[in-house]
Order: structure tokens, then C-alpha cells, then sequence
């Protein structure tokens, strides 16, 4: 059975535990001021952006035109492959050795 005692220390560790958790959330929204105060200086000391260079999304939409590009060039080598294996198979059934005996 508990005594008194145990259950005085739960309480006692609970309001530490809330003294800890009040201390962390203090914390962190400090650290997010800070982290924000960061952010906007860099900001403001910054230069400009470039709107002569490329945008990422230029950048993306050249990449996806060169991967289809590539499926297509894929396309056309695999029907060169299949036409050449074709005429190899042609070429073997026409020019076959004469039988060894």
C-alpha cells in the first residue's frame, strides 16, 4: 500500500516536470524569434535576385523534355533493334550451312 509519502514526491515530481515543460516551450519560442530575426536580416542584406538567369522552373521543364526526348531516341532504337534482328533471322534462314557428314 502507498503512503503518503509517494504519492507528495509524484506531486512534487509532476510540478517539476510542468516547471521543465514550461522552461522547453520558453525555449523553443525563443529560439523561433531568433531563427525569424535571422531570416529577415538576410532578407534585407541580401542582393537581388538575378532575372537574367535561369528559374528552377525552366531548369525542370528542360530536364523533362530531355527524359521524354530520351523515351523517344529509346523508342526508335529498340524498332531499329527488332527491324536488324529481323533481317538476322532472314539472313540465317537463307544462308544456312550445308549439312556435315
Amino acid at each position: 500500500m502507498r503512503d503518503g509519502n509517494e504519492t507528495g514526491e509524484l506531486g512534487e515530481r509532476s510540478a517539476a516536470s510542468g516547471v521543465k515543460g514550461g522552461f522547453e516551450i520558453l525555449v523553443a519560442t525563443k529560439l523561433t524569434h531568433i531563427g525569424q530575426t535571422v531570416a529577415d536580416i538576410h532578407r534585407l542584406v541580401s542582393p537581388p535576385e538575378d532575372d537574367t538567369g535561369d528559374k528552377l522552373v525552366d531548369v525542370m521543364s528542360r530536364i523533362a523534355d530531355g527524359i521524354e526526348n530520351l523515351g523517344v531516341t529509346l523508342n526508335e532504337i529498340l524498332e531499329g533493334q527488332s527491324r536488324i534482328e529481323e533481317r538476322l533471322d532472314l539472313v540465317e534462314k537463307t544462308v544456312r550451312p550445308a549439312p556435315v557428314r
